[in-house]
């Protein structure tokens, strides 16, 4: 489990990437969903609209500003996933439809993966054992009994 330092270091790490450098909107938002997160407050559209944009009174359920901004948000993470924080232990999630922010370790997974790609090559190499033991048994030209 990682500490709250931690958690806000390695933030300041992705947001030090060059995806981030020039995204003032994006990179303010994720410090506050992390801080928010951290705090424990509850995350919703309004209150995302309302404590980071500023303009309640504005507020309508047909303003996309905070899902677009959210969208364009994840986006980014997910390219900094696939470039520069590919070899990252952890990483920074925010799930589709969700504003809480989760970090998850990612040697884990990578493990994982290794295991179901070795799991789907044993049929394979138990072909192979199969075919061998065939082909030595049909093949080879076997003495008769007598000669022994």
């Amino acid at each position: 489990m990682l500490s709250n330092e931690k958690k806000i270091e390695l933030t300041e790490i992705i947001l030090q990437s060059k995806v981030f450098q020039k995204s003032p909107k994006s990179s303010a938002l994720l410090r506050y969903l992390v801080k928010a997160t951290i705090e424990g407050i509850f995350l919703k559209e309004d209150v995302i609209d309302f404590e980071f944009f500023g303009e309640k009174s504005n507020f309508d359920r047909n303003n996309p500003r905070v899902r677009v901004n959210m969208y364009n948000l994840r986006k980014k993470i997910d390219k900094y996933y696939q470039t520069e924080g590919i070899n990252s232990h952890w990483k920074l999630i925010i799930e589709k439809g969700q504003y809480h922010v989760h970090f998850e370790n990612q040697t884990k997974n990578k493990s994982y993966i290794k295991k179901k790609h070795i799991l789907k090559s044993i049929p394979y190499i138990a072909l192979l054992i199969v075919s061998t033991w065939f082909i030595l048994n049909v093949y080879v030209k076997k003495y008769p009994k007598i000669w022994s």
